[in-house]
């Protein structure tokens, strides 16, 4: 985003203002998180599924500052973080995955969010989740 602007100066003992030309270039955190939803299909209550993958990808111009990531909805306890690659700061250009099990503890239909919460506008960036349990 090219930003454009000008600073006048006027002085009551000069007869022309000065006159200054800004131009500038603006940075800002683009984040995706992909893929936006996953069905962990059926789980044997008290197991835990494989690991499923999601990658948060910084595409814009400036580090993204991750505040949090976490599990939200209604059934956020049938689902954890197993590992994250994802630190406090994603630089520019670079991508990190986090790792999502599913663990039913009923014989029941889960629902729940990863939410990455974030400095990028949209925030928080979410994906769905589902899975039931068997």
């Amino acid at each position: 985003m090219l930003e454009k602007g000008r600073v006048v100066r006027a002085r009551a003992e000069c007869a022309y203002p000065q006159i200054v030309t800004l131009t500038g270039t603006g940075v800002q955190a683009a984040v995706t998180l992909s893929p936006t939803s996953h069905s962990f299909g059926t789980q044997a209550r008290r197991t835990t599924s494989a690991p499923f993958p999601f990658t948060l990808s910084n595409t814009g111009t400036a580090a993204l500052t991750i505040n949090s990531i976490n599990m939200g909805g209604a059934n956020s306890n049938q689902f954890a973080i197993q590992s994250r690659t994802c630190t406090n700061t994603l630089a520019a250009g670079s991508s990190c995955s986090i790792n999502v099990v599913f663990s039913p503890t009923n014989r029941a239909t889960y629902n729940a969010t990863l939410q990455v919460n974030d400095n990028a506008p949209g925030s928080p960036q979410t994906a769905t989740l589902t899975g039931t349990g068997q």
